[in-house]
């Protein structure tokens, strides 16, 4: 029971909760106005609360830390296709890829991919 109460810190809830709140956001920018500016920056605030979701997470587990990157790094790439005048498949790719490798690097996935490989054996 206390190593529960000790994961759950006033941090933790307050991660939780703007994990929530973004996942809420993107999900009402997707479904009520796909493709517009107002979904776009939608998607980027979603992914700014991420960020910051993952700042206070630290040291975040695997299970919640590869999805969140993934999320954000999506919305970036959705907010780079959709904010520019033309159709450009190569600058949306290129922004998921960029930010998914600066996430990961600033929140040290690959420790957390290796400290999860080393308990599997």
């Amino acid at each position: 029971m206390r190593s529960t109460n000790r994961f759950w810190t006033l941090n933790r809830y307050f991660a939780t909760s703007l994990l929530v709140i973004g996942s809420g956001l993107i999900l009402w920018a997707l479904l009520t106005s796909f493709g517009t500016l107002l979904s776009v920056e939608a998607t980027v605030t979603a992914g700014v609360l991420g960020i910051a979701a993952l700042a206070f997470l630290q040291p975040a587990p695997l299970s919640v830390l590869a999805p969140t990157i993934a999320i954000i790094s999506l919305s970036a790439g959705y907010a780079t296709f959709f904010s520019t005048n033309t159709i450009a498949w190569g600058s949306a790719i290129l922004a998921i890829v960029m930010m998914a490798g600066i996430l990961s690097y600033g929140f040290n996935l690959r420790q957390a991919l290796r400290r999860r490989h080393s308990q599997w054996q």
